[in-house]
């Protein structure tokens, strides 16, 4: 067997394999569909548990980002050497995307086989990838990030001085007036965070994973008003807090402050714990019935 019979031997196996090659997204119901029967079911659990929200929410949500950003339904044409033809990506499968993504801490290769999209097609619109592949500017993660920070600066702002006080504490005599000018609560959280080996060491908290710090300030209508994210896993709440008064625009106003817990120290404008007194969980819930 000489080299020219080798060669043909391997274009003919070579061949044969293209021929048995399946398309890996041709089982499954397209993204599309799925998102059109998952909507028209209108199952209250079903619909939580994908898009982590009430339907009327997540409806809401969409008719917003319409009306106000540049976030739209649009078309992903795929190689002409492949396919030739276009599939409509929607605005609701989009933010589906985003959702999996994000609630899920989901690979691109879960979310492609979730929504029955090839690799390249998720990648464009749920991962940040290079454009000298895809010739539309954004990925769809990205495209509804930005268009979720445009929200953000309409729902989320710091209590006005003529803010009024709080049903939950105007309303009730065990509160009011012991902390009429008490405006909410700030805390830390850590959220999972996925960083190159060479910073992993800041990244890593006590627990021994890797995470971001993220300090968080709702009011008492359990509505968040400031979120500051991207402190190192290892950074104490304190520092996180004092970075956000420095600057980063969370200022509180004279004579109010936020309630948190013992990884805050007491200030004019924190009030923290007492250290070394435990508060039992059921003596508080018999006050309530006093």
């Amino acid at each position: 067997m000489d080299l020219d019979d080798l060669d043909d031997i391997l274009l003919l196996v070579a061949y044969k394999r293209r021929q048995k090659r399946v398309q890996r997204m041709r089982t499954g119901q397209p993204g599309q569909e799925y998102m059109k029967e998952l909507l028209d079911s209108a199952h209250p659990e079903r619909v939580h548990h994908v898009l982590q929200m009430q339907l009327a929410t997540f409806y809401g949500l969409r008719d917003w980002l319409l009306a106000n950003t540049n976030l739209k339904g649009d078309i992903i044409v795929r190689n002409r050497r492949i396919r030739g033809y276009g599939k409509q990506v929607s605005i609701e499968e989009k933010l589906a995307i985003f959702i999996h993504i994000s609630s899920r801490g989901a690979s691109n290769r879960d979310t492609s086989e979730r929504f029955s999209r090839g690799g390249r097609t998720t990648s464009r619109y749920a991962l940040s990838v290079p454009r000298m592949f895809f010739c539309l500017p954004y990925s769809c993660f990205h495209e509804v990030l930005d268009a979720l920070l445009i929200l953000y600066s309409y729902v989320v702002s710091l209590p006005a001085a003529d803010t009024p006080l709080s049903p939950r504490i105007a309303d009730n005599p065990k509160y009011t007036p012991y902390f009429d000018d008490c405006i909410g609560a700030l805390d830390g959280t850590h959220i999972a965070a996925y960083v190159p080996i060479t910073e992993q060491a800041r990244y890593r908290n006590r627990k021994g994973t890797l995470s971001q710090n993220v300090l968080a300030v709702c009011n008492f209508d359990m509505q968040f008003v400031y979120v500051l994210p991207g402190w190192e896993g290892s950074a104490h709440d304190g520092r996180v807090l004092l970075d956000a008064q420095s600057r980063h625009g969370f200022c509180t106003q004279k004579g109010k402050y936020w309630l948190g817990d013992a990884g805050y120290g007491n200030s004019e404008y924190i009030m923290s714990p007492y250290r070394g007194v435990r508060y039992h969980l059921k003596e508080q819930r018999l006050a309530d019935k006093k």
